[in-house]
C-alpha cells in the first residue's frame, strides 16, 4: 500500500514563512534598484542644469527686431568670441533628446510636484526649440520674424523659469543620504 507524505504544520509553516521572505526580500531588491535609479536619473538632469543654467538665462536677452550693431563675447561658457548677429537663434536651445529619453524615465519615478516642474520645463524648452526653428527658416524681413522673436525671448523666460523650479523639485526628490554626501564632497575641495 502506499503511504501518502505526510506533512506536519510546522513544515507547512516553515515553506510558508520561507515563500514570504522571499517576496519581501525580492520587494526590498526592487525597491533598492528602483531608487539608485531614480537618483542617478536625478544626478544627470542636475549636472546638466548646472551645466547650462546660464546659457539657458542668457537667451533670455536675445535680441529681438532689428539689429544695427552687437558683438557678443560669450556663449555656451566660451569667452573671447566675436560673434556678430544672433547666434542665440543659431543653436539648439536645450537638450531637449535627453528630456524625451531619460527625462520620460526620471518622470516616471516622480512625485506628483516633481512630475509637474518637469514636464513644465521640457514643455516651454521644446516650444521655445520649435519657435527657434521657425525663425531660422523665416527670411529676416518677414513680417512675423520680429514677432517670432518675441515669442522665443518669453518661452525662454518661461522654460528660466521653469528650470529653476525644476532644479527645486529635484533637490527635494533627492534621498538625505545623497545630499548629505554632495555637502561633504563639496567641502573636502
Amino acid at each position: 500500500m502506499l503511504q501518502s507524505p505526510v506533512f506536519s504544520v510546522s513544515s507547512l509553516a516553515g515553506t510558508f514563512a520561507g515563500f514570504l521572505l522571499g517576496l519581501v526580500s525580492a520587494s526590498v531588491i526592487e525597491a533598492i534598484k528602483r531608487q539608485q535609479e531614480k537618483q542617478r536619473l536625478i544626478n544627470v538632469f542636475l549636472a546638466e542644469l548646472m551645466r547650462t543654467h546660464l546659457e539657458i538665462d542668457s537667451r533670455k536677452q536675445a535680441p529681438v527686431g532689428q539689429l544695427f550693431s552687437r558683438l557678443r563675447t560669450t556663449l555656451l561658457s566660451i569667452n573671447d568670441l566675436h560673434f556678430r548677429g544672433v547666434p542665440e537663434y543659431e543653436f539648439e536651445v536645450y537638450n531637449t533628446r535627453l528630456y524625451e529619453t531619460e527625462g520620460v524615465r526620471l518622470a516616471q519615478q516622480l512625485g506628483p510636484a516633481g512630475r509637474k516642474a518637469f514636464w513644465a520645463a521640457y514643455g516651454y524648452l521644446r516650444d521655445a526649440e520649435a519657435v527657434r526653428t521657425v525663425i531660422k527658416r523665416l527670411a529676416t524681413n518677414d513680417p512675423d520674424y520680429t514677432a517670432y522673436q518675441q515669442l522665443f525671448v518669453r518661452l525662454i523666460e518661461q522654460a528660466s523659469d521653469a528650470l529653476e523650479g525644476l532644479w527645486s523639485a529635484l533637490q527635494r526628490e533627492r534621498t538625505a543620504w545623497q545630499n548629505l554626501r554632495d555637502l561633504f564632497s563639496t567641502q573636502q575641495r
